[in-house]
């Protein structure tokens, strides 16, 4: 038994982060960007996709079993699959994300969708990029959420009432996920020299071969770069620690959202900045999302 009221209070305080019923309108917000976003980086592996996965692509699988230990991958060496079964399965990944934006059978659509993922990373890891990373850790808690239970078709169909509230542990589990990537950010950058200096960011936005656009002059200039550089700072501190004080919340993912757009922008990032904010729609408080889709329902 318990008897220090301290104690108590934290037992009380875990049970209310992971078990307290809340509404899904959260998480099943985040399932429609998950698959907004996994239909156009499925899409984008089309025109090469056999360049990748083929038989006859640049990487053989015996050249994969030269640098992955994954049990997977020596699977596929001794049951290769054919073109036509690999282009299959992005085409059927790219299915399941067009039903996770739906709301059509999603943890079925989910799993499928983490299952190819597996199988094609195991058969080339070396191409995949930081937003399939994301992608695939996302996959994972996210199956365990209640994803159908707002924004979907399968609402629709569903016979009988259901609970309006259930156990955020799956979303706390992808809120705790986001916070990870950028407490890794912050202090990999604490240990850094440039970024001490307050000048970092001039040598990441003079990065020839990674700019998608070049800098501005009203912006070359040293104090706009050492703004920015710890601006980074801050950002990625209030987006692990701050973002947890409900009043702060929307400045910071405000602040959080013009950061990851301002990157894209200027830098060749792939949708690594994409992956991250869709962790932002996990900490809108669900009973704001409610009363903006009432709101919008009673203004039709």
């Amino acid at each position: 038994m318990l008897r220090a009221s301290p104690a108590r209070a934290l037992l009380r305080l875990w049970k209310r982060f992971w078990f307290e019923p809340i509404s899904p309108s959260s998480v099943c917000l985040f399932r429609i960007l998950f698959g907004l976003l996994s239909l156009v980086n499925g899409i984008a592996y089309l025109p090469d996709l056999l360049v990748w996965f083929g038989a006859e692509g640049a990487t053989p699988i015996q050249a994969v079993l030269s640098v992955s230990n994954n049990p997977m991958s020596h699977w596929l060496a001794a049951h290769p699959l054919t073109d036509a079964t690999y282009t299959s399965l992005l085409y059927t990944q790219i299915g399941a994300s067009c039903c996770l934006i739906l709301g059509l059978q999603s943890r079925l659509s989910l799993l499928v969708w983490w299952l190819v993922a597996l199988v094609l990373r195991a058969r080339n890891p070396v191409i995949w990029h930081q937003c399939d990373v994301l992608l695939r850790l996302a996959a994972f808690p996210l199956l365990f959420a209640p994803l159908s239970e707002r924004y979907a078709l399968d609402c629709w169909f569903r016979k009988g009432p259901r609970p309006e509230k259930f156990a955020p542990w799956a979303q706390r589990l992808l809120q705790l996920q986001m916070c990870a990537i950028y407490v890794e950010g912050f202090f990999e950058k604490l240990s850094g020299v440039l970024w001490k200096e307050g000048i970092a960011v001039y040598y990441a936005l003079h990065f020839p071969d990674g700019m998608r656009h070049p800098v501005p002059g009203w912006m070359d200039h040293e104090l706009i770069y050492n703004v920015l550089t710890y601006f980074t700072f801050v950002i990625e501190l209030s987006l692990w620690f701050l973002i947890w004080f409900p009043p702060l919340r929307y400045v910071i993912l405000a602040g959080g959202i013009v950061f990851h757009l301002g990157i894209q922008y200027f830098l060749h990032l792939d949708y690594l900045e994409y992956a991250i904010m869709i962790y932002y729609a996990t900490f809108i408080p669900p009973e704001d999302l409610d009363r903006l889709v009432g709101w919008l329902r009673g203004k039709r």
